[in-house]
């Protein structure tokens, strides 16, 4: 679902974004009263935090919390994706879902002087909904691109796996139940052993496959803006947030992605200097799938703010 933080998390929970996007008193993104003091600074005017799947308020809080005190005139703009648009709906059927977080996005840029987009997706889930998002936009919203100048890539992205991929959807069946437990597990088999079957006949591509390959396509918005006199900071920054004990999405995956990237900069004609600026592994020791910030909170969030310190001074320059 999409989900508009009025201030806090607890305020409204899971609420679905469909209630407020209907309701009279829909209170838009979330604003700090002190948003006028620093609108002519150079921190991001939205976030857009693309969660995991099955994550819960208060697991969303951490992050949440601490984006409010660190960019407090930034709108929040939280998109929860869900197993279905993972597994088994077609990207025509999903456009709908993700359409109100996409016009959302319009909106902020619509009244926005200046608008300055971070955008922070956690696992394979949320960089699905990133990519879906940015489908949504130009196919919902008249071909707009959906802006980003940071993009931070929390536990992922990884490529489809089986044995991780069950153990991400079994977690997210109740565990205190043996027979839903069970139940869940038998579905969860049978939805990915599906999947991979639609693969091989090549009659649908992977959710995991498509996420994997859009984060790092030059015409998607994830690696470069368009070309433009009036943006001469054409290079997105991004961050992979990783570790080597997370044991749903392999290390391996987040590196090559990441070299990967650079290799498409490089395409772009990005020289090799730049490509290394702009692309940067950060990794966490000892942490689990979308938890490093618990052991790691000085690291973490130091990385988010170096990685939205190199918005505005990175230039393209030819290789």
């Amino acid at each position: 679902m999409c989900t508009v933080l009025s201030n806090t998390i607890a305020d409204h929970g899971q609420r679905d974004y469909d209630y407020y996007a209907q309701h009279p008193d829909y209170p838009g993104l979330s604003k700090d009263d002190d948003s006028a003091a620093d609108a002519s600074s150079q921190n991001p005017t939205l976030i857009i935090i693309c969660s995991w799947a099955f994550a819960q308020p208060k697991h969303i809080a951490k992050y949440i919390q601490p984006y409010k005190e660190i960019y407090p005139s930034a709108s929040i703009l939280l998109v929860q994706n869900v197993i279905a648009n993972l597994v088994w709906k077609p990207d025509s059927w999903q456009m709908s879902f993700f359409q109100p977080a996409a016009v959302t996005i319009q909106k902020h840029l619509q009244a926005t002087m200046n608008p300055r987009v971070l955008l922070h997706a956690f696992s394979n889930g949320g960089s699905h909904a990133a990519v879906q998002l940015s489908q949504a936009c130009r196919e919902t919203c008249g071909g707009m691109r959906m802006p980003v100048d940071a993009l931070l890539l929390d536990s992922c992205p990884g490529k489809p796996r089986f044995a991780p991929t069950i153990s991400a959807l079994v977690q997210g069946v109740p565990s205190k139940s043996y027979f839903a437990r069970s139940v869940g597990t038998i579905l969860a088999y049978t939805s990915v052993g599906g999947t991979a079957l639609l693969d091989i006949l090549d009659i649908a591509e992977p959710a995991s496959w498509k996420l994997y390959r859009r984060l790092n396509d030059p015409s998607d918005v994830f690696l470069l803006k368009p070309v433009s006199d009036q943006i001469p900071d054409r290079l997105v920054s991004r961050t992979y947030l990783y570790s080597e004990t997370d044991a749903m999405i392999m290390w391996q995956d987040v590196v090559g992605h990441a070299r990967v990237a650079k290799q498409k900069l490089a395409a772009e004609g990005i020289s090799s200097d730049q490509a290394e600026e702009v692309v940067h592994l950060e990794g966490f020791p000892n942490t689990t799938h979308v938890n490093h910030v618990k052991d790691h909170v000085t690291q973490y969030w130091s990385a988010i703010r170096d990685t939205w310190s190199r918005v505005g001074r990175l230039r393209t320059v030819p290789s």
